[in-house]
């Protein structure tokens, strides 16, 4: 089958996969060496839609989730330069080697769960969870095509018809509105079903417009399986979705029996960089100001997210009219250096953006010809906290902070053994408190270091002890 040598710094190596939105093949990029795979996605295929796949994909960070490095949109294709997976999907694997082992299917299994509740806990629901969708290379599972993924808010409903006949639940298949986990945790009970029966339970349609006794009657589950493997299939195939089990059930059920990982911290100051980023996913700018104060709300998921993903250096989005993909645009910062190279990094953007922003101020001077000489700068960043919230967790984070002593009078004045001199002021801005970092005393540069690490040491180390 013919396809394309080259597209842009990509050398294609050959054909992966072929479907009706377009091809997935195998390239090298001739600028890293690095293997990747390429995702062609025809335009006039009713494909526009997947727009919004590499937009969540890109900030996603899971090691069983497929890594997108990039997205370049041509006058026919987007395209998506995704992490190679050197494997075969479930499908495959199933069909030529039939059934799987118990163990074997429960390890795989279990980073599946732990991909989704990934997935789950950033108020991201996949919706088409099926053997297709999942690769398998030597022992590590990949959770890949994020197609018809969204957000979703427990205190709305999803309506959106996707997913696969086969695998879908009675709500998608009888148009009934959902809020979007309880659609995947049915589907990875179809998956992992087909994994140890070497066959799906259902065939297209079976779950349209069932009784509830006509579609477990159906389910036809091998009694030489484990009374707990049988026991959670039942329980993830329900079709009665209020009776479905839910992730933290799974995660403790005795077949099971896995640690959920605790995937997002608290958010204490807010960024401006990653505000701007939720508004080009989708988000409404309002909307974010409003709720992130919200743990519960997919503003606050999305935003943990986003901040993660661009403290780690990765570029989210690429021009429409890019014609060159550069390797910082391609590359995933952790495939290239370990933790401490990659904390040093994050610490110079900050230092960077904090420099470019920052503002000269004059204060308490009423003398125009001694205004040079009383001349700071200020930083201001807003907290997710109240005021007393606030106040209390920079009193506990300077007590903590190591190498300096405060004094509290109507700001907190912070003295550093070099000569450094910091102000910090709180200022009530509902639904956030702004923080004020004026320099009093010594270079500018000491004084981006201390709010760099001061801001690094509230968010990573603080947060969850006082909020």
């Amino acid at each position: 089958m013919y396809f394309q040598r080259k597209f842009l710094n990509f050398d294609m190596t050959g054909l992966l996969g072929s479907g009706s939105y377009g091809d997935v093949l195998s390239a090298v990029d001739n600028i890293t060496g690095m293997d990747v795979a390429i995702k062609f996605i025809k335009k006039d295929a009713g494909e526009c839609k997947r727009g919004l796949e590499s937009k969540i994909q890109l900030i996603l960070n899971h090691e069983n989730i497929c890594k997108l490095y990039g997205c370049i949109s041509t006058s026919k294709n987007l395209v998506l330069v995704l992490e190679l997976v050197r494997g075969v999907d479930l499908h495959r694997y199933i069909r030529r080697n039939g059934r799987l082992e118990e163990a074997y299917a429960r390890s795989l299994f279990i980073q599946m769960l732990r991909a989704v509740d990934y997935l789950h806990t950033h108020s991201i629901v996949h919706r088409d969870l099926k053997l297709e969708n999942v690769m398998i290379s030597g022992e590590t599972v990949k959770i890949c095509d994020f197609g018809l993924s969204t957000f979703y808010d427990s205190s709305s409903v999803l309506r959106d018809y996707c997913g696969t006949p086969q695998c879908a639940p009675p709500e998608i298949m009888n148009g009934i509105p959902y809020v979007g986990p309880e659609v995947d945790i049915w589907c990875l009970g179809v998956i992992l079903y087909a994994m140890v029966h070497g066959k799906l339970p259902f065939e297209d349609g079976d779950t349209k417009l069932s009784s509830r006794h006509a579609i477990v009657s159906k389910m036809r589950i091998d009694e030489s399986l484990s009374s707990e493997l049988r026991d959670l299939i039942r329980k993830t195939i329900e079709p009665d979705r209020s009776m479905r089990i839910k992730m933290d059930q799974m995660m403790e059920h005795p077949w099971i029996n896995s640690t959920r990982e605790r995937y997002r911290k608290s958010v204490v100051f807010i960024d401006d960089n990653s505000i701007e980023r939720l508004a080009e996913i989708g988000f409404k700018r309002e909307d974010i100001l409003r709720n992130i104060a919200d743990r519960d709300s997919r503003e606050y998921s999305a935003y943990c997210l986003v901040s993660k993903r661009l403290l780690s250096g990765h570029h989210l989005f690429a021009p429409d009219d890019i014609q060159l993909c550069r390797p910082y645009n391609i590359v995933s910062l952790d495939l290239m250096a370990d933790e401490k190279t990659i904390s040093s990094h994050q610490k110079r953007m900050w230092k960077h953006e904090i420099l470019r922003r920052m503002s000269p101020v004059r204060e308490g001077c009423f003398f125009p010809f001694f205004w040079n000489r009383r001349k700071t700068y200020l930083v201001k960043r807003d907290m997710n906290l109240d005021l007393e919230g606030s106040r209390a967790l920079i009193e506990h984070s300077l007590a903590m902070f190591p190498k300096i002593t405060f004094r509290k009078k109507s700001k907190y004045a912070v003295y550093h053994p070099s000569g450094l001199v910091v102000k910090i002021g709180l200022v009530e801005k509902p639904p956030f408190t702004t923080c004020n970092f004026i320099l009093a005393g010594g270079s500018k540069i000491e004084f981006v270091d201390f709010v760099v690490d001061f801001i690094r040491f509230v968010g990573e180390e603080n947060s969850e002890k006082i909020i």
